[in-house]
């Protein structure tokens, strides 16, 4: 292997490294980002999301779709 090869491999790599340093980088802003929306859709603003808090908002999608469940149950012992 010559020393230019050896520089360009180098190069590479570095940009490699770059690379997936931004994109680390970006994807931990965009989870802060959607975090915010999230607990301000809530009405949690400036605030951490406690286990308390991320159970309470788990449980309104869960207890929704549990009622379309029960609701489809009984359409279906209707016919």
């Amino acid at each position: 292997m010559t020393v230019e090869e050896r520089h360009e491999r180098r190069n590479l790599l570095e940009l490699m490294i770059q690379i997936g340093e931004n994109y680390h980088a970006t994807n931990r802003t965009n989870q802060e980002l959607f975090t915010v929306l999230a607990l301000d859709a809530k009405r949690l603003p400036n605030r951490q999301l406690t286990p308390g808090d991320a159970a309470a908002l788990l449980a309104d999608p869960a207890q929704g779709a549990n009622g379309k469940l029960a609701a489809m149950d009984a359409s279906w012992a209707k016919h």
